[in-house]
């Protein structure tokens, strides 16, 4: 196993460490959560076999599933593996989605900065591979009557981004993509498409 792939070993030495750090626990691969590992470790490290699994390396990874499933817990060991190797192509930026919603509000509220239309915010998340994590957590925005949905805006600008330049998008998130279509409409479901390899995580929590 992993004198196929180095990367596979180094993925889950970490992700124990972590768990162990944080939870007492060890890492469990299962029925639940096999394929997630298998598509993400692929998609770091083995193209040809991220095919032969359905997933094209273009895309970013929109990851869904129940609470406590594992969802997040892929980035945060991708992090160590990155502060540990140093390798660029690891380096995904998170940024947690309420986090957006509390910067929006705060820069609304300073006087003379920022209108409503201003795009400064949505300039600084709009390129790079991000990984917006907890997608659908944050709060509608009503300023002086117009609702505001932040994430639905900065996923038509990373689609338009990403058609022009390297721009790969990653999500976490309890929603299915049905359920994003509901909350974000149909211009954004649409998009989705181009922009994501869709892996579910499915089981009970895993939190203990």
């Amino acid at each position: 196993m992993t004198s196929q792939n180095p990367f596979k070993k180094i993925f889950i030495d970490k992700a124990n460490e972590l768990l162990l750090k944080r939870e007492k626990r060890n890492f469990e691969i299962d029925d639940d959560n096999k394929y997630a590992v298998d598509f993400f470790i692929s998609y770091f490290s083995n193209a040809e076999k991220l095919k032969t699994l359905g997933g094209k390396s273009h895309k970013g990874i929109y990851f869904y599933g129940g609470c406590g499933t594992g969802k997040s817990l892929f980035f945060e060991i991708l992090e160590e593996i990155y502060k540990s190797y140093q390798n660029p192509g690891l380096r995904i930026k998170t940024v947690h989605t309420i986090g957006l919603t509390d910067q929006y509000l705060s820069q609304l509220s300073r006087p003379k900065q920022l209108a409503p239309n201003d795009d400064s915010l949505y300039s600084k998340y709009k390129k790079g591979a991000t990984h917006f994590e907890d997608l659908g957590a944050e709060s509608k925005i009503n300023h002086f009557g117009n609702s505001i949905e932040i994430m639905a805006d900065l996923l038509q600008l990373r689609y338009s981004e990403s058609r022009r330049a390297l721009c790969k998008t990653f999500i976490t998130t309890n929603f299915s993509p049905e359920e994003a279509r509901n909350r974000y409409g149909e211009r954004v479901y649409d998009r989705m498409f181009e922009m994501f390899n869709f892996v579910k995580l499915t089981g009970s929590s895993r939190r203990k």
